[in-house]
């Protein structure tokens, strides 16, 4: 009977399994949000400023020679 009850408990290398593995989700989420942070706060705005001017310097070059060719 005593073995049947040490069978169904759960030992205490899988309880400390659990608890490195709920440690390293929740590591894993804070490294994810850190780097949506990081992405939305710094990567974007940069690289939609020099993306934008390059759009910008390339509309009014195109402009420009529309308007000497009319």
């Amino acid at each position: 009977m005593a073995d049947l009850l040490h069978l169904n408990s759960p030992a205490a290398s899988d309880v400390e399994d659990d608890d490195y593995s709920s440690e390293l989700d929740d590591d894993l989420k804070e490294s994810i949000e850190q780097l949506e942070q990081l992405l939305c706060l710094v990567i974007f705005p940069i690289a939609g400023k020099f993306l934008g001017r390059k759009f910008a310097f390339h509309v009014w070059a195109r402009w420009l020679d529309r308007r000497r060719i009319v």
